[in-house]
């Protein structure tokens, strides 16, 4: 009886086994088979809406953070008949909005960022991205970005990837990134202008969210 238990339980074992198996080829083949699906945009030059395409920020300090919005003027995105692709955002400085805040703290924040401490909004109501790379490098739906990063009128390259989200009816892309303030002229809060700033210490790293839609 004991064996019989004994060869029950292996045979379990091994069905089990063969079960988990098969489940992983199927769900590794699946993967294989999306990963070699992109989709195609159109050759020709895309014009951004700025009323539904939105920047989000992240603010962090020590122990706390802020975030909010900001958007985008105007824009193109350009892609050639040969795959190359190009397109520049102007992004509207003056658009900086807080999201976490209400009332008096959210208006003080705004006033603060739009200040010369931060961003010097009156001086410089534009910032500008302009990016480069090649359609046959899109993989899984996804592009690295070579672009450059103008602030305060300090220009620093940067690279990020965009992620292809739709293609029709319109063009949606998405994408992640992260900018160091200290090297565009925005000081406040950070250490490496200032010491001894404890709670007070400003992250310079501010991650910046993307979300476009094109017509």
């Amino acid at each position: 009886m004991q064996k019989s238990k004994i060869r029950l339980i292996q045979i379990s074992s091994i069905l089990a086994f063969l079960i988990f198996s098969c489940n992983k080829k199927e769900v590794n083949q699946d993967s294989k088979n999306e990963a070699i699906i992109n989709k195609t945009i159109n050759p020709r030059e895309y014009k951004v809406n700025q009323n539904t395409s939105l920047l989000t920020w992240i603010g962090r300090k020590v122990s706390s953070n802020h975030n909010g919005t900001i958007m985008l003027k105007d824009g193109y995105l350009n892609v050639r008949p040969d795959g190359s692709i190009d397109g520049k955002f102007n992004i509207d400085m003056n658009s900086i909005s807080v999201s976490d805040l209400q009332g008096r703290g959210k208006a003080s924040l705004e006033r603060h960022l739009k200040n010369e401490d931060f961003f010097s909004v009156d001086d410089f109501p534009f910032s500008y991205i302009e990016f480069r790379s090649n359609k046959s490098h899109i993989i899984n739906n996804q592009v690295d970005l070579m672009a450059s990063l103008t602030i305060k009128n300090i220009t620093h390259p940067l690279k990020f990837t965009a992620k292809i989200i739709e293609v029709s009816p319109k063009l949606k892309i998405n994408a992640d990134l992260v900018f160091d303030r200290s090297i565009y002229d925005v000081k406040y809060g950070s250490g490496k202008f200032f010491e001894n700033l404890g709670d007070r210490l400003i992250l310079d790293e501010i991650p910046i969210g993307v979300d476009l839609e094109f017509y």
